[in-house]
């Protein structure tokens, strides 16, 4: 009995359906293997010379290729590259910067660059990179707190002033005892007990006699003059001004007037807590009634008053003054009518000058007409008036 080296046929299983696929190769069963030539390489054997003619020049061309790779490694220069420690060192500067047509809030600006010539310091010509960081808008006010409730009634504050005797202990020669107090019991007196502090001002001690045969100089009167306190320090209470009528500074003698230069001593009481808080609203709302270019502000003794620069939303940056109240501060002229800036002392801000016995303050100002130029007030609207640029006006 012989096995054949393939069947004639696939026949199937039982139970499985007819299948029509063809004929497979069988391996023998004397393990013997049976090797089929390429067809193609015996019948064109010219074909084979020349693939191995083919990868023979692959071949040659690749080591080729390898050899002039590596010649022109050797040949670069080492000294072309350089160590950490001869490398130049990057900088970096920041610098702040001020608000303007670039950054409205300000900001700062950042330099990068190489240091060059090594001197630890970034100056303009290594500068090759520049970044500007601009702050962002202030952020609008939250909604307003609800109203707290209400504190107790408070008590009246009350000043006592009693006149002291000539040998009294105290004050030798006489004098004022000046007492405060709270009036807790509500009686409108100032009871012992309701003294909080008490302060003595004495008279001074009487001068020797002149010698016998001369006439000695003729004095000058004393003064004391009594005032309401102003209305930025307290709305309740009062001022003592000590003085002698003796014509000093700008005062005339012996007019029986307290003149300021005259005054010696002056004493101020409050009975109240001290006025405080803002005394301006100019730009109603969130918006600033000050900026860098409207920020001017003095102070004139004589008139008990602020001079200042301010802007709101109809007038621009104009002159205001105040008493150091928000009832007692009001624009005092539009000096570039509409909603334009005549910015008031920007450049010289506001000098005092005593012109006769009146205060006058220069400033400079654009009016919208000259430009800017030097302007003079008394601190009254009428009084408010440019000195120099009438040129135009008069040709």
């Amino acid at each position: 009995m012989t096995n054949s080296s393939q069947l004639d046929e696939i026949r199937p299983i039982a139970g499985e359906p007819a299948n029509d696929s063809p004929i497979k190769p069988i391996p023998p069963l004397d393990g013997s293997i049976h090797v089929e030539q390429d067809e193609s390489d015996e019948k064109n054997p010219k074909r084979r010379k020349i693939m191995l003619t083919l990868q023979t020049i692959s071949i040659i061309v690749a080591l080729i290729l390898s050899a002039y790779s590596f010649t022109i490694i050797e040949s670069l220069d080492d000294t072309t590259s350089k160590s950490g420690n001869d490398a130049t060192e990057v900088l970096v500067r920041t610098e702040g910067r001020e608000a303007d047509h670039i950054c409205t809030e300000g900001g700062a600006d950042i330099f990068i660059g190489n240091d060059s010539n090594r001197n630890g310091i970034l100056e303009e010509d290594e500068v090759t990179s520049t970044t500007r960081l601009c702050h962002g808008k202030e952020g609008l006010s939250g909604p307003q707190g609800a109203t707290g409730p209400n504190g107790i009634p408070g008590f009246d504050s009350l000043v006592n002033t009693t006149i002291i005797d000539h040998g009294n202990e105290s004050c030798t020669y006489g004098g004022l005892l000046i007492s405060v107090g709270v009036d807790l019991n509500d009686n409108d007196t100032l009871d012992a007990e309701e003294i909080t502090s008490s302060e003595f001002i004495c008279n001074g001690m009487i001068g020797a006699n002149g010698m016998n045969g001369a006439d000695g100089t003729s004095g000058h009167t004393a003064l004391v003059e009594r005032l309401d306190p102003p209305p930025h320090l307290c709305s309740n209470g009062f001022v003592i001004n000590f003085g002698v009528d003796n014509g000093n500074g700008d005062g005339i003698a012996d007019d029986e007037i307290m003149h300021d230069d005259e005054i010696v001593e002056s004493l101020k009481i409050c009975s109240e807590p001290l006025n405080f808080g803002p005394i301006s609203d100019f730009f109603v709302g969130v918006s600033d009634g000050y900026s860098s270019q409207c920020s001017e502000f003095a102070w004139s003794t004589s008139h008990s008053m602020v001079i200042t620069s301010g802007s709101d939303s109809a007038s621009g940056c104009e002159l205001w003054t105040s008493h150091g109240t928000s009832a007692t501060t009001q624009q005092l002229i539009d000096i570039n009518p509409g909603n334009a800036d005549s910015s008031p002392g920007l450049h010289l801000g506001f000098t005092s000058i005593t012109v006769g016995d009146e205060e006058l303050w220069l400033f400079d100002a654009n009016s919208g007409v000259n430009g800017r130029e030097l302007w003079t007030s008394n601190l009254s609207a009428s009084g408010t008036q440019q000195l120099t640029g009438y040129s135009e006006m008069e040709s």
